[in-house]
């Protein structure tokens, strides 16, 4: 009879996060491979394989707001892209998704598209990319989806359509130690005193979740992390600091839990993400010191990574 073994079960559901550092070191390479200083595009079309990849997508645009070109997020190509467009494709796509991808990849070439395609390691989609297509490879042996994949992606088009490649690269490899130094404490070896993503999941164990930010950086990060959550069996929300606090319940002062009983509402835990300070009723603040060299991408990467890692932590 085997039992099972929580400790293996937490080092391989945390795996995928451990190679979130390693997937910024690809965007390195894109960096030097694309020349887009110049290219000055009527849009840059963001081609969403999944609900994570699109809120990805609209995390690293909104950390650039305010934009300089429209940031169309969509999950297949529009009617009007054409050679003055930028067509970035992103995720991890189910069977379904993939032949939808795949024509908007091929459409996107017949039209003379500028094509970056950051998707699986193999498959169809990248077995019939375009021969035009730049293809991002993810790191060796990763697999699955990548909130660090395709947030960094969208994030290093924008910066090198404005910036010389080599400031770019440099700053994407600040982050990426940034985000393997974060991984170091969130490994399944250390206890939840000194592991975050494991505090973190203990702080919303037998609660329902909502995510929220209060300054920019942190709504960016709260949209990601619900979308990853809910892709990873911890169903959560996400709402503004306003909406959360318009529609907190009203406690009845003079309920006894012990004479009453329970009243059946699972509580509610808010995770306030970029901030030090919670300021929200039952809720927990999640933040990450900010690098001015890397910028503020880089803070961004460091939480949602925490976010990742957290669900190998909760109780399934």
């Amino acid at each position: 009879m085997n039992l099972p073994d929580p400790a293996a079960d937490e080092s391989r559901l945390f795996l995928p996060a451990a190679y979130e550092g390693a997937q910024v070191r690809t965007l390195v390479t894109l960096a030097h491979r694309v020349d887009l200083r110049g290219l000055d595009p009527r849009s840059v079309i963001v081609v969403a394989a999944d609900e994570l990849a699109a809120r990805c997508a609209g995390a690293a645009a909104d950390l650039h707001a305010p934009l300089r070109v429209p940031v169309v997020v969509t999950r297949e190509l529009p009617a009007y892209a054409g050679p003055l467009d930028l067509v970035v494709v992103l995720g991890e796509p189910d069977p379904e998704a993939v032949v939808a991808l795949e024509e908007s990849c091929a459409v996107a070439a017949r039209r003379g598209c500028p094509i970056i395609l950051a998707g699986p390691a193999d498959g169809p989609l990248i077995e019939d990319a375009p021969e035009s297509a730049v293809v991002l490879e993810p790191p060796a042996g990763a697999s699955g989806d990548s909130p660090a994949r395709a947030f960094g992606t969208v994030h290093t088009v924008l910066e090198l359509l404005y910036r010389d490649a080599a400031p770019v690269a440099e700053a994407l490899t600040m982050t990426a130690d940034l985000v393997d130094e974060e991984l170091q404490s969130l490994v399944p070896e250390r206890d939840e005193v000194v592991n975050p993503a494991r505090n973190l999941a203990a702080a919303v164990e037998g609660h329902r979740v909502m995510h929220t930010g209060l300054d920019r950086t942190g709504r960016a990060v709260a949209g990601v992390v619900a979308a990853l959550w809910s892709a990873r069996g911890v169903y959560s929300g996400v709402a503004g600091p306003a909406e959360l606090a318009a529609t907190a319940p009203v406690r009845d002062i003079f309920h006894d839990p012990l004479i009453d009983g329970d009243d059946g509402v699972i509580p509610l835990r808010v995770v306030v993400w970029a901030a030090e300070e919670a300021g929200l009723p039952d809720a927990v603040a999640q933040d990450a010191p900010e690098d001015a060299a890397a910028g503020p991408a880089a803070r961004a990467l460091r939480l949602i990574t925490r976010g990742f890692a957290a669900t190998a932590f909760h109780r399934r």
